[in-house]
């Protein structure tokens, strides 16, 4: 169940899908607001009512010193320079009514936004011209500079640079966290496709096969009777129909597969053999668990799949050994492939490849003296799986 956002949570939402001039207009004006009403309005400040002319001229400055901002996104540092150069103009001109703290939180505000939408050396750029511009201020106002005065310069130089920096590493490192999750989700999606179609292709596959191959020979000798093919291929449909059921019902559990008991491998070998065209043997050792990896399965019902298909292989021969906490699994053939012949890969030896290497042990596959195909897979075992042997 997926949690309600909050109220903080909604409003950033709506504040987000607002188009981005909205978003600089609108605390552009908040500060006009404040910036331009709050000195009329505070008489504690002054002895008599202000003339018209001297309001005039304060909302005009008010105006000019506000409005950088509605730009501040796409040319920050000049937005930066702008409000630094009314303030110053302000100071010179010895405006009645525009002082006191506001300015400095507009003019705070653009420094910020110019580190924050500016990198590298333009952030050098501009503690040179915040530390100026604060100089020139003092210098316009008569005043000898202090010890306070300089910690106040450096402050108000590296406090709106810091600042930036700070929000911009923040928002940099919020996009790199969404983007390793964007990417973690495709890779598990990938991983899950890929997943199910080695899945899909060792199971549906080799019954597809056992069933073509027993119906291409009913066809191909008319002299033997129909039912005993029609029979075993009514019986790997049911197998296959069983095992996709089951494939199913784990991948949507999306749970692992469980072990498969030996007496498996053995039936595999029992239905893939035809005496006396094609024999399969199955040959365990001693130690081997009684149920063996899903993943062992898999490479045998593959290896053995390909041996018919692709290598008209007479004989096959499965092997099993349990060597050092490892399950030792050799599948051989004497099929038409020769050492030094090129051979083009499928999908299933990719596919048992990624099976072994995912689960930590190693593959090999290739031609063997003299004709043949050899398949050699070591895979770790649980303690589990060993203690149950």
């Amino acid at each position: 169940m997926t949690a309600r956002p909050g109220s903080w949570q909604r409003v950033a939402g709506r504040w987000r899908r607002l188009p981005t001039p909205a978003r600089d207009a609108l605390p552009a004006g908040v500060l006009w607001l404040c910036a331009a009403l709050l000195p009329l309005l505070d008489s504690s400040t002054r002895a008599a009512e202000p003339t018209l002319a001297a309001v005039a001229v304060h909302l005009g400055f008010t105006t000019l010193l506000c409005a950088p901002l509605l730009v501040r996104r796409r040319f920050p540092v000049l937005t930066a320079v702008a409000v630094g150069a009314v303030m110053i103009m302000a100071l010179a001109l010895r405006i009645p009514l525009f002082h006191g703290g506001l300015p400095m939180i507009v003019a705070f505000i653009a420094a910020a936004s110019a580190s924050y939408y500016r990198t590298g050396w333009w952030r050098l750029l501009l503690a040179v011209m915040i530390a100026g511009a604060t100089a020139a201020a003092g210098l316009l106002g008569g005043q000898t500079p202090t010890a306070t005065d300089l910690f106040l310069l450096v402050s108000s130089t590296l406090l709106p640079i810091t600042l930036g920096w700070v929000l911009r590493l923040q928002r940099d490192r919020t996009r790199e966290l969404i983007r390793l999750r964007e990417a973690a989700h495709r890779q598990a999606r990938a991983e899950d496709h890929t997943r199910i179609a080695r899945e899909v292709h060792d199971s549906v596959g080799h019954h597809l096969s056992s069933i073509r191959l027993r119906a291409v020979g009913a066809l191909a000798d008319r002299t033997t009777p129909t039912d005993e093919p029609l029979q075993a291929i009514a019986d790997t449909s049911a197998q296959a129909l069983a095992e996709i059921r089951r494939l199913l019902d784990l991948l949507r559990a999306d749970e692992p597969a469980p072990p498969v008991p030996l007496a498996d491998l053995n039936a595999l070998a029992r239905d893939a053999g035809e005496p006396p065209h094609r024999t399969v043997t199955v040959a365990i050792g001693p130690d081997v668990p009684a149920t063996v990896p899903h993943d062992a399965y898999r490479i045998v019902q593959e290896s053995v799949t390909n041996a018919i298909r692709h290598a008209s292989a007479r004989s096959i021969r499965v092997g099993l050994e349990h060597d050092t906490g490892s399950l030792i699994i050799t599948v051989d053939d004497d099929g038409t492939a020769r050492p030094g012949t090129p051979t083009t890969a499928g999908f299933g030896l990719p596919g048992m490849a990624q099976r072994v290497h995912r689960a930590g042990g190693s593959f090999v596959a290739g031609p063997r003296e003299p004709h043949g195909w050899s398949v050699r897979a070591a895979l770790p075992l649980l303690p589990s799986s060993v203690a149950d042997s």
